[in-house]
């Protein structure tokens, strides 16, 4: 699978691959946050939040921004304490350096950069408060923009399922965030 695409665009087989690793993230991550919200410890707790701050140093350099990025999502997979989860996102790795980087490409301001640091904030203190319920709901969002993104440069198609859940999702979204 491909870790970052040709400049001219990338080839079908590599939307269909970048969109099956957007799917099987979201999935692995649901379970991953909610098994780490129960198993944390105070050390992975402490590891999250350095990588929290190694994300809000960086927000001006996107790549060392991203491997803090990966740094907190593998932390959050040790948290969990399956060791099968914790290798399935690290056979996702590339793709999903490629996935953040598509996220922080679009990040046309500093503001955009600042929110995707506070959902991290988000599902770390979530994590913290044991609330796998919130963890969910706040690495599925991420991966709703993320996917709409990705969507929105012709990276990945977005199935006909996946299509109609959206904006039920994001109206879903919106009324907790109320």
């Amino acid at each position: 699978m491909p870790t970052s695409f040709s400049p001219s665009g990338p080839t079908p087989t590599e939307i269909d691959a970048l969109g099956e690793a957007i799917e099987a993230r979201e999935v692995v991550e649901r379970a991953t946050v909610r098994l780490a919200a129960d198993r944390r410890t105070e050390d992975d707790l402490q590891r999250l939040r350095h990588a929290l701050a190694g994300m809000v140093n960086c927000i001006d350099d996107p790549e060392a921004f991203v491997e803090h990025d990966l740094a907190l999502h593998e932390a959050i997979a040790d948290a969990a304490g399956n060791c099968l989860l914790a290798a399935a996102l690290a056979d996702l790795r590339g793709l999903v350096r490629e996935m953040i980087a598509i996220f922080i490409r679009s990040a046309e301001s500093e503001t955009t950069m600042h929110e995707l640091f506070a959902a991290h904030a988000d599902l770390v203190d979530a994590l913290e408060r044991r609330d796998g319920d919130e963890a969910a709901r706040i690495i599925t969002s991420m991966m709703v923009r993320l996917r709409a993104e990705a969507a929105r440069r012709g990276l990945v198609e977005i199935p006909k399922t996946t299509a109609n859940s959206t904006p039920r999702i994001a109206k879903e979204m919106e009324r907790e965030d109320r």
